[in-house]
């Protein structure tokens, strides 16, 4: 009898065990296209078995959603060890310790919290056959939750991680990135309901339909022409200088000629647009100083345009910036960075955080105060009207949007990424690129310090990427979208429709559910003769 009653014991952990180690393989499936942008299929069958296990605790089992959660986004995030040790901030090895693993667990630790407090709501889908449309646009929601407040941090979408499949994001020019993760969460959602019940194959076609219906249609949007006018030669400038190295005392000289020596480089191999990194050269630029002097001198001799990354002193504060210098000497209008990066160019939550976590001010880059821009800056380059994004900027789509309805036909990032070494962090910023190039039908000329840098196509192909930690100088020809995306006309449209359908099943489980109680009332009543 005992051994009997130790047997049904183990079994009942056994069968408790297994969801959650199937939660755990789900979620580090899905996150491998993050790691390596060519594993981008994992992330599916990563999806159908965590919606699979989600169906079949009924969306109760918070801890075990969490746990998914937090599997995804722990090697998502991991990248963030290679900021140890925090070279040029002067944090003592305890304090970089501390910021480290705050930065690899609590980020994913956060994030996961925010992904499980959305997908509770699924417990209250009573409609088997709406659970996978409902767990996409609760996907939809969360990857929305990420790009609000002052630690905002929307990087880890899934359009992202199939920037490698363009027939997969090719959608996203028609009604943007939350689209491709509905259809993704969508499809997978019914294959998943398939697994459990596989009897019923109209699951399996509408999961492989809509699925297979996706790529069938980015296939057909890849062969489509893309439009491009007034073509010019662009090339993208890779000093492989990095953080701590860009600003040790009296390197500024020698950085300067580097940057003008490959950009000299780019104008004598005939490109017409040159675009150089974030804070390229560690100096203030000033209208007339070395930096204007240096790039003036180039643009004039060879006729091309120079587009670079400053730091702007704008009165008692700093700016993080982006301008032109035309053939002319000329200096274009100035774009500023407008997301900041918390912890880097700004403390969020400074005074409780000084209290609490007093070493985290000396992250802040210097004692400069950046402030942030306020709006979107369309610059000519070359005859095309070009906005604008500095780093941090890229991984918001209506940033980048925002330009294009003011009039935008290409878009210049220019970016620092050194922090992260030649981690998958490089690649996973790059995709946002990508994105952006397809959801608004331009082409993205984008220069980073150390890597990568890349010049994309309208439809998201790598017309020209450079090795990360090498100093080069990519070239490919680009040109001016002659039309608009329907995206750039109708923006985030999907989330709002993924708010009115997640409320709409709410309240229909509401009214089915006091509709039971009242039957159930009435036959207790007759029951009863009351």
């Amino acid at each position: 009898m005992r051994g009997s009653e130790a047997m049904h014991g183990f079994r009942a952990r056994l069968s408790g065990a297994a969801p959650l180690a199937g939660n755990a393989a789900a979620g580090l499936l899905t996150a491998l296209p993050f790691l390596d942008g060519r594993l981008f299929f994992c992330a599916y069958p990563g999806l159908i078995l965590f919606l699979a296990l989600r169906f079949a605790d009924g969306g109760r089992r918070f801890g075990r959603c969490y746990l998914y959660a937090f599997c995804f986004h722990l090697p998502l995030y991991s990248f963030f060890v290679n900021l140890y040790p925090f070279e040029g901030f002067g944090l003592s090895q305890s304090a970089a310790v501390a910021v480290t693993i705050l930065a690899v667990v609590g980020i994913p630790a956060v994030h996961a919290l925010f992904f499980s407090a959305v997908f509770v709501l699924l417990r209250f889908v009573r409609r088997s056959a709406l659970l996978p449309l409902c767990a996409g646009a609760l996907w939809v929601i969360f990857e929305w939750t990420l790009s609000l407040g002052t630690l905002a941090f929307p990087w880890g979408t899934l359009a992202a991680g199939q920037y490698l499949f363009l027939p997969a994001i090719q959608s996203a020019s028609l009604l943007g990135s939350y689209f491709v993760t509905l259809v993704i969460v969508t499809g997978c959602g019914y294959l998943a309901l398939f697994v459990r019940r596989p009897a019923q194959r109209r699951l399996l076609a509408a999961g492989c339909g809509i699925l297979a219906g996706n790529i069938a249609l980015g296939a057909l949007l890849l062969a489509l022409p893309a439009g491009e006018t007034d073509t010019v030669r662009a090339a993208v400038v890779q000093g492989n200088i990095g953080t701590s190295e860009k600003w040790e005392s009296g390197r500024a000289a020698e950085i300067l000629a580097l940057y003008a020596s490959l950009a000299e480089q780019a104008a004598q191999a005939g490109a017409e647009l040159i675009l150089l990194p974030e804070t390229a050269v560690p100096v203030y630029f000033e209208e007339g100083g070395v930096l204007h002097q240096a790039y003036a001198r180039i643009a004039a001799e060879y006729g091309c345009t120079i587009a670079t990354g400053v730091l702007v002193r704008d009165g008692d504060v700093g700016r993080n910036a982006l301008l032109a210098v035309y053939p002319d000497g000329s200096i274009s209008e100035r774009y500023d960075k407008r997301h900041l990066v918390p912890f880097g160019e700004y403390l969020p939550f400074e005074s409780l955080l000084k209290k609490l976590l007093p070493f985290l001010e000396d992250l802040n880059l210097g004692s400069t105060q950046f402030a942030a821009g306020e709006d979107s800056t369309v610059l000519p380059l070359c005859g095309i009207e070009t906005g604008a994004l500095v780093c941090y900027d890229s991984i918001f789509p209506p940033l980048s949007a925002d330009s294009v309805k003011n009039g935008a036909q290409m878009l210049a990032v220019v970016t620092n990424d050194s922090w992260f070494g030649n981690s998958a962090a490089l690649s996973q910023h790059m995709a946002h690129s990508v994105l952006r190039a397809v959801e608004n039908g331009v082409c993205v000329v984008r220069a980073a310090n150390t890597g990568i840098s890349c010049i994309v196509g309208p439809k998201g192909e790598l017309r020209a990427q450079t090795e990360p930690d090498t100093a080069v100088v990519a070239y490919a020809d680009v040109g001016a979208a002659e039309r608009r995306t329907l995206y750039s006309y109708v923006g985030d449209a999907v989330l709002y429709l993924a708010f009115a359908f997640v409320l709409m099943c709410l309240l229909w489980a509401y009214i089915e559910k006091r509709t039971e109680k009242k039957h159930d009332r009435n036959q207790t009543a007759q029951q009863t003769g009351v």
